[in-house]
């Protein structure tokens, strides 16, 4: 069943319960909102964006944590680490879906060390990460999932973008003829065909896009 229940004071529990739960799972922590909830230009479909500042010598149990204390919220459907920050020994950006909250609240948590004497920027990226650190398959089901909300907020021609990323990262071919609902759907199918673990959310996209979205549209005509 498709989570609709985009109340503001939801979420704002929700966003409680995250910060709580992350900071008492390492002590001495800190986490402060960020990105549109914390400037109050936030819409209901806004992501949820946190920074978590742990101590130095506690950051890899941190980020070793995260998945186990946001399960106790809710269960977690997908997790995904940003590649850019994969190998840094300061930095991680995690991408985060819960699995009974709504699915345009992902959570965007960046986990940072706190110690002055290590770089602001993350370590370069030495070797290409494995298909288990960055799914193309789960990346391309996320550019799914943002195209549903880019459409409904009237950003047309960057949920084209979205589609078109998405389907070239599982080396699919993206039809802008499509309408906005058979490109969402396709591309979302088309990831778990790619990766099998992919299959919950990617049918949570897909039933999202059914309910949401127009089947007149297409990204080719994106005034309609």
């Amino acid at each position: 069943m498709v989570d609709l229940d985009l109340r503001p004071e939801r979420r704002a529990a929700l966003v409680n319960n995250l910060t709580e739960a992350l900071r008492m799972a390492v002590a001495g922590s800190e986490i402060s909102l960020r990105g549109s909830l914390a400037t109050g230009e936030a819409d209901e479909f806004s992501d949820i964006d946190l920074l978590w500042v742990v101590p130095s010598h506690r950051f890899t149990a941190a980020v070793a944590c995260v998945q186990e204390t946001l399960a106790a919220i809710s269960p977690v459907s997908s997790t995904r680490s940003d590649p850019e920050f994969e190998k840094s020994s300061n930095r991680r950006l995690l991408f985060i879906q819960l699995a009974k909250v709504p699915l345009f609240w992902r959570i965007d948590l960046e986990v940072r060390s706190s110690s002055e004497h290590e770089p602001e920027k993350p370590l370069p990226v030495e070797a290409p990460l494995s298909e288990a650190e960055w799914s193309a398959a789960a990346s391309a089901a996320a550019n799914a999932a943002a195209t549903i909300k880019a459409v409904l907020r009237g950003r047309l021609a960057e949920a084209r973008g979205l589609l078109e990323r998405g389907f070239y990262r599982i080396g699919e071919t993206f039809d802008p003829a499509e309408s906005w609902t058979a490109a969402v759907v396709r591309l979302a199918r088309s990831s778990e065909a790619v990766d099998p673990n992919v299959a919950p959310f990617g049918q949570e996209v897909a039933d999202l896009a059914v309910v949401l979205l127009s089947t007149s549209g297409s990204p080719r005509s994106p005034h309609q």
